[in-house]
């Protein structure tokens, strides 16, 4: 394709979306994607499975045994109904202060992170199983390690998705500090990956500095396996000042500087 390589729904893949009603499945939106990556021959990332934002609401109302029961017959239609899907986003924002998925740990008590995983590894076996997170890379990389280390040692996570939407605020973390972040949640072990990479700035020159500053970190980085940008056409993203692309398919200054440094970097 002429700009990226990999798609991530950021809404079609979430369990809300897809099982509305118990026992319902809508995969009309999931569908359209993975025949279009097929078809481009481009990997799909899924997300994701478990989340405390976005789950059905029906979930809420079950017995803990119903509960396990619905989490792993979701895990299991979704990669019977997609077996190519290469990686997953297993479990989502889930340490205290986040969002945390309270049905999940209704049904499997304080064991459920390592659970959910476990189940995904036995209907998912394929796919690079992940662990996603915000504020990873900043103010709480304890946190998350302390989460996340139990269903690592128990060799059922593949990978750490760092979602990378606040590097630049309210606070400016420089490359050297990211480095460092991402040198010590390498030593977990996991392939990393840069999640939900976006730049949330209208002035196009604050956009492409913080992009010049960040980005080739996680590009040179061993461990770093893959960088999603969370949207990119303006005005079609999560957060104004956040799009790369204009809609008529002018680049702002970073998308431009973006391509020309991976064309770059791929010459090497």
């Amino acid at each position: 394709m002429k700009y990226w390589n990999q798609i991530t729904p950021e809404n079609e893949g979430k369990w809300g979306s897809v099982e509305g009603t118990r026992d319902q499945y809508n995969w009309s939106a999931l569908d359209r994607i993975y025949q279009f990556a097929r078809q481009n021959n481009i990997p799909v990332k899924a997300h994701n499975f478990v989340w405390g934002a976005q789950a059905p609401g029906w979930v809420n109302n079950l017995s803990a045994a119903e509960i396990r029961e619905e989490i792993e017959e979701w895990m299991r239609d979704y990669c019977a109904r997609y077996p190519d899907t290469y990686a997953i986003d297993v479990l989502n924002e889930a340490i205290d202060g986040h969002a945390p998925a309270q049905y999940a740990i209704k049904a499997f008590g304080s064991t459920w992170v390592t659970d959910v995983f476990r189940l995904a590894r036995k209907h998912c076996p394929n796919a690079e199983l992940i662990y996603n997170d915000y504020n990873f890379l900043t103010w709480d990389t304890d946190k998350i390690i302390a989460l996340i280390t139990p269903a690592i040692q128990a060799g059922y996570v593949d990978g750490l998705g760092m979602q990378a939407h606040s590097l630049y605020d309210p606070k400016v973390w420089s490359a050297q500090e990211i480095k460092d972040k991402l040198d010590r949640i390498a030593a977990l072990g996991p392939d990393l990956y840069i999640s939900e990479y976006d730049i949330e700035a209208t002035d196009d020159n604050k956009q492409l500095e913080y992009m010049k500053m960040h980005f080739p970190i996680f590009w040179n980085h061993p461990k770093v396996k893959g960088i999603t940008i969370w949207g990119y056409v303006v005005g079609r993203t999560w957060r104004t000042g956040t799009g790369l692309i204009q809609d008529n398919g002018t680049p702002r200054p970073a998308m431009t500087w973006l391509m020309n440094y991976l064309k770059e970097e791929r010459a090497k």
